[in-house]
């Protein structure tokens, strides 16, 4: 019995060649009736008319008399043989053509059946050709596996080698013996010429896996290539001297990103390259530069997935600035669980990242800042992105695997914004309901003038109670809640309408008085309004 993959094998093409009509349709019914697995794709009256429709039904089988005109059955065979020589024959003869027949055994017939045709002499035949077949074809797809086994081994100690060499973890010009031995000739080959390092980054290990694999099977034949890590590439790539080196990087790149959108989409990968290099000591080096080009490529523009360590060009991140943002304008919004206000400063400290582009490391650990500052002045925001979140979340890591700043923001401001949505909406369903009620009707309120008695009417509370229950739910007093808002939307109102006088956003704010806000927002701010909207 053949299992399933066998059977698979096991499926015969079968062309029938006789000049009497009646004997092809009949064997033609005979087989396919008999035989799922066999399947007759052709039937000729003559050897010539056969011989012009091989390539297109590739036969497995051929079954065919002796006596035909234009082509007889030896004369077709031994044309056969030319062509396809590992197609099978079975000899349809007659009692008065069987010497004829044996002779056509020489010709490499499997066998020959005399008419009128014995059904089971017949599937006798038909099986022994199959056992034969799913033999072969079973040794062929053994050698095959084998074959792939051994070089995809020795691709992948050939890998271990670049990448060892591109840490520095193997001597470049002193290796040893054996290493000299692992080291495949084309990688010593692109180092004796110019040549330039990729760092690569794809968004998952799949991406990664899929290009190494096009590697490997050939398709690209003009560098060596290594895995640096689950999302990690780097590529070794040779120069030549007779064009330009920066179209042949810039065509390279194209050609990799050419791989990446056949999988999906091109935001999938960033690309750094190193300076030219021609010393094989240098490799490190080379390597380092193309890592920092990578990481710059995270304030690309959409259309450009690689960057130029030539072009790098990072700015001192203002620490100052970076912690004010983050304890003063994010703290006070998360301190009243407003999604809109966090959303303003996230964005606040994003374009301030993007101006100054920082390192790469440097732009980790601001957000990384971010998510715990969150975490910390948010009271049940860590429970919410735990529910969000995988078991082993790792903040640091999951920014880290965007390949982009936009993306890795668009994640973070994504996280937090569902994480306070959840929070928002169980106090809402808890005893805090009214507190959240007039927390609402201050935000949408803020610039006007909010009698205490209006409120309370509105939750059908009394003036008195409601008083205390919001000192003991937020801690404050209404007046002072409605003051963090209102110096909260005049800092917004600063910052983001440079066309506005101090009176007027004072006014915007619920202050007619200009010198009563200036002084307000001194006290509760630590400096005038002029002076903020200096700094």
């Amino acid at each position: 019995m053949f299992t399933l993959s066998e059977r698979l094998m096991a499926m015969l093409r079968i062309i029938i060649i006789d000049d009497e009509e009646t004997i092809r349709i009949g064997l033609e019914k005979i087989i396919t009736k008999a035989r799922a697995d066999y399947s007759v794709v052709g039937t000729f009256s003559n050897g010539r008319d056969a011989l012009a429709e091989l390539a297109r039904l590739e036969p497995d089988v051929v079954i065919t008399d002796i006596k035909m005109p234009y082509m007889d059955g030896l004369q077709f065979i031994q044309a056969l043989k030319e062509q396809r020589p590992l197609v099978r024959c079975i000899i349809l003869s007659g009692y008065n053509d069987f010497d004829y027949a044996r002779r056509s055994l020489h010709f490499g017939v499997t066998d020959y059946l005399i008419k009128p045709v014995d059904k089971q002499e017949l599937f006798i035949n038909l099986d022994h050709i199959t056992e034969a077949i799913v033999r072969e074809r079973l040794e062929s797809e053994r050698e095959m596996l084998q074959d792939h086994k051994a070089k995809r081994n020795d691709y992948l100690e050939q890998e271990i080698v670049l990448r060892k060499r591109m840490l520095g973890e193997l001597p470049t010009v002193e290796m040893d013996a054996s290493d000299k031995e692992e080291m495949e000739d084309k990688q010593q080959n692109l180092l004796e010429e110019t040549y330039v390092v990729l760092a690569m980054r794809v968004s998952d290990k799949l991406m990664c896996e899929y290009l190494l694999a096009q590697f490997r099977i050939g398709k690209l034949k003009e560098c060596a290539i290594t895995s640096m890590g689950e999302q990690a590439m780097a590529v070794l790539l040779s120069i030549n001297s007779n064009e330009d080196p920066y179209t042949q990087v810039q065509r390279f790149c194209s050609k990799l990103t050419r791989e990446v959108r056949s999988q999906g989409d091109p935001e999938q990968i960033g690309i750094g390259v190193s300076q030219f290099f021609q010393s094989k000591e240098q490799l490190q080096h080379a390597y380092s530069e193309a890592l920092q080009a990578v990481h710059y490529n995270i304030y690309r523009l959409d259309t450009a997935y690689f960057s130029f360590f030539k072009d790098v060009k990072h700015k001192t991140l203002d620490l100052a600035l970076m912690t004010n943002l983050l304890d003063q304008e994010l703290t006070q919004a998360l301190e009243l669980s407003n999604r809109e206000a966090v959303r303003f400063s996230m964005q606040l400290i994003f374009k301030e990242l993007e101006h100054i582009k920082p390192t790469y490391e440097e732009v980790v650990r601001v957000l990384s800042n971010i998510f715990y500052v969150a975490c910390m002045r948010c009271d049940g925001l860590s429970n919410e992105i735990a529910q969000l979140t995988k078991p082993d979340f790792n903040i640091y890591d999951s920014v880290k695997q965007y390949l982009t700043l936009k993306q890795m923001c668009k994640w973070l401001l994504d996280l937090l914004d569902d994480a306070l949505k959840n929070l928002e909406e169980k106090r809402l369903g808890s005893g805090s309901r009214v507190i959240e009620t007039v927390k609402q009707m201050l935000h949408a309120q803020y610039n006007q003038e909010i009698e205490l008695t209006e409120l309370s009417d509105m939750v059908f509370l009394n003036a008195s109670y409601l008083s205390f229950l919001f000192k003991q739910e937020t801690g404050q007093t209404i007046t002072q809640y409605l003051l963090e808002i209102r110096m909260m939307k005049a800092k917004e109102l600063l910052r983001a309408r440079m066309d506005l006088k101090v009176y007027q956003i004072g006014e915007l704010v619920g202050y007619a008085d200009a010198m009563y806000f200036n002084k307000l927002f001194k006290k509760t701010i630590g400096i005038t309004p002029k002076d903020f909207r200096s700094r």
